[in-house]
């Protein structure tokens, strides 16, 4: 089909006849002059005139056709292969895809990415038809079609990154649903993302034009915090806790060394410079020392770069104001009763002491650890009740006496989900045959800053009887005998932590209650099984769904979330088992989110940015530009004629504008010609 850009310059053809006018109007009348003997002359001039009005019909027919090709160069002649009578042939569907991720944060030598691409935006929307339906699809959240009325403002960078495949999907669902003859997609981005069928999807698209706009060019300096992990296991008041970062340089050249600071509760306490490689990663280790219970809270930081975003990393963690302890026993050894009670005076363990037949009526949840000594047959209602327990995060020690019975604790463990095996008694003999224990690993977190010295000599207790176990790969033995059976055992559960001990504590089953290690050692099994409840607050990705679970349903006031801006929105939880549930998916930016109770804080939530795919190269566009159906550009490019021609087709307003000036050579060429036979005829 042979159309017109600017169709409105037709209406000047009418300029054609010109020339025509300018030869009707400037044609001379013949004067007769009187001569002598002129019939000769008379027939030469005929045959010379003759010539000569050839010529000058030859040449008001080029100049004519000059005309004509000068108006249809101005009026934009294209080749296209739209039908002549389609209704459609005059609108687009155009879906642009703007790169809404975290990548498009960076600022280069123009400034920040993003803004330049809501600018490039508005450009190309300017140059859409009223009657073009137009739509544009977030990469960070593609489900949120946003049409050409919807404000600009509503593209709003994100901490996370796009969503390519499923934008993908959107867009060919809005061309299935919008089948105009004219289809475009256009995607605004940097191309730095971490998408790795974007070249098979794009070879799939047919039928569509594809224009990509490359905002920015170079590749741009980064440092960036991927992760942070709190080495403790065990946290108390006064001891150090140890955090080690992980930090990525995707800089090629080489740069100065890293300023690495960690801030606690909005005040500085630790600092390290780090050199770090280009192209590597190097991990640092820092460590500070809580001075009061309850929440830390706090966040690594480097120093700024091109790209803020992934700069600073939020982390959370309680130091647990007290430990409340349930210890069920019929009729306790004394040593153990006197163990308790050293603990609860000296230290800030809260004991509370329960026989068998009446614990079931206490609240397990309001415990930080349940102490099992010397059971027997538990009732399956009080047996699933612990499940619930360990599932919401609770910590159980089990110390077996003579009142368990083997075939009853492993029906009881496996109810529990715990996968360690209690077979017979073991035993000795005779009165002068014990079993040692084996050196401990003092590396575990049980022992950690337990002792003074790095190899402080242990008196070693002696046991006379133990129940066997069999234990999982997943199991860790903290103590074992020196015949390897274990003594300690850290069962494996997914949510709570499970303790047991194959001795009994009284003199018929071992002499540890006499050992120096043993009242130390009940410390750290208390602490560490409250820590394992309130440890490290699990950490989020922005905008991702989070549910909280908090041990506090006795609580009736109302309920806030403290955004990292100070702002504080109620928030209404669902109550089951005695817990509260707290669902969140308004966390759109990084930083630090407070649950509160009234005024109270009752947990916090770290929410990082998601800065995985950050150091990822860049999508390799040279492969992409062979495509026959997309063309690339760049944001200093003047894309919006392009992707007009390629709206309309194959313009050919050059080849009128060579016709034009090859029709004036000729002219001038008649013009010489007719030149030289007048001068013959004089």
């Amino acid at each position: 089909m042979f159309t017109f850009i600017n169709a409105s310059i037709l209406a000047f053809i009418f300029a054609i006849a010109i020339p025509l006018f300018i030869h009707l109007f400037n044609k001379q009348r013949k004067k007769k002059i009187k001569f002598s003997s002129i019939r000769f002359l008379k027939l030469l001039e005929k045959q010379r005139l003759k010539r000569i009005k050839i010529y000058d019909y030859l040449l008001i027919l080029l100049r004519t056709l000059v005309i004509l090709a000068l108006i249809l160069a101005f009026a934009r002649p294209t080749l296209t292969s739209k039908p002549v009578f389609s209704p459609q042939s005059a609108r687009t569907t155009s879906v642009i895809i703007l790169d809404t991720g975290i990548n498009m944060r960076r600022y280069d030598d123009l400034g920040n990415r993003y803004l330049r691409a809501q600018s490039i935006m508005n450009r190309l929307l300017e140059r859409f038809n009223p009657e073009d339906e137009i739509f544009i699809v977030k990469s960070t959240h593609p489900d949120q079609i946003l049409n050409k009325q919807s404000s600009i403002k509503e593209t709003t960078g994100s901490f996370m990154h796009g969503k390519w495949s499923t934008s993908f999907i959107e867009a060919m669902k809005i061309f299935k649903n919008y089948p105009n003859f004219n289809q475009e997609l256009h995607i605004i981005s940097d191309f730095q993302f971490q998408e790795n069928t974007f070249e098979s999807v794009i070879n799939k698209i047919a039928g569509i034009r594809i224009f990509l706009i490359k905002i920015g060019s170079q590749q741009i300096s980064n440092l960036g915090i991927d992760t942070l992990e709190v080495k403790n296991q065990i946290f108390e008041i006064n001891k150090p806790i140890q955090l080690e970062t992980l930090i990525i340089n995707s800089t090629p050249e080489k740069t100065e060394p890293v300023e690495v600071h960690l801030f606690v509760n909005q005040q500085r306490v630790a600092h390290r410079r780090v050199p770090i490689e280009p192209m590597s990663m190097e991990r640092v280790a820092l460590s500070f020392s809580p001075k009061s219970v309850g929440y830390v809270s706090g966040y690594i930081e480097i120093n700024d770069d091109d790209l803020l975003a992934d700069n600073r990393y939020y982390f959370a963690l309680k130091i647990p104001s007290g430990i409340k302890l349930l210890f069920i026993d019929d009729n306790p050894s004394v040593f153990l009763k006197a163990a308790l009670a050293s603990l609860s005076d000296q230290t800030d363990v809260q004991i509370t002491m329960e026989r068998y037949n009446s614990w079931a009526r206490q609240n397990f949840q309001s415990y930080d650890i349940l102490i099992l000594s010397n059971f027997s047959v538990l009732d399956p209602s009080v047996i699933q009740r612990l499940k619930n327990y360990l599932d919401n995060v609770g910590s159980i020690l089990l110390i077996p006496g003579m009142g368990t019975i083997p075939a009853e604790y492993n029906r009881m463990a496996s109810a529990l989900g715990i996968s360690s095996h209690m077979k017979d008694l073991q035993k000795t003999t005779r009165n002068d045959e014990f079993y040692y224990l084996k050196e401990p690993n003092l590396n575990h977190p049980l022992f950690t800053g337990l002792f003074r010295l790095k190899n402080p000599e242990l008196s070693k207790p002696k046991f006379y009887r133990y129940f066997k176990f069999s234990v999982s790969s997943k199991d860790q033995i903290i103590l074992a005998y020196q015949n390897n059976d274990p003594f300690l055992i850290r069962a494996d559960h997914n949510q709570g932590s499970v303790f047991i001990m194959s001795s009994y504590i009284d003199d018929g089953w071992t002499d540890i209650q006499y050992r120096g290690i043993f009242l130390p050692l009940l410390s750290r099994i208390f602490h560490f099984g409250a820590s394992h409840a309130s440890q490290v607050q699990s950490s989020t990705l922005v905008e991702k769904e989070k549910i909280v679970t908090i041990n506090y349903a006795s609580h009736t006031g109302d309920f806030y979330l403290k955004l990292p801006d100070g702002e504080k929105n109620r928030i209404v939880p669902w109550q089951q088992n005695q817990n509260l549930h707290f669902h969140m998916n308004n966390l759109k930016i990084p930083g630090l989110y407070h649950i509160l109770a009234g005024d109270n804080t009752i947990s916090t939530i770290p929410v990082n940015a998601e800065i995985h795919a950050i150091h990822q190269p860049y999508i390799d566009l040279e492969k992409i530009e062979k495509i026959e159906t997309v063309r690339i550009f760049s944001e200093k490019d003047n894309f919006e004629e392009a992707i007009i021609q390629a709206r309309f087709g194959f313009e050919l307003w050059k080849l009128f504008i060579i016709l034009a000036l090859l029709l004036m050579g000729v002219e001038l060429f008649i013009i010489k010609k007719m030149e030289g036979k007048v001068q013959k005829m004089k």
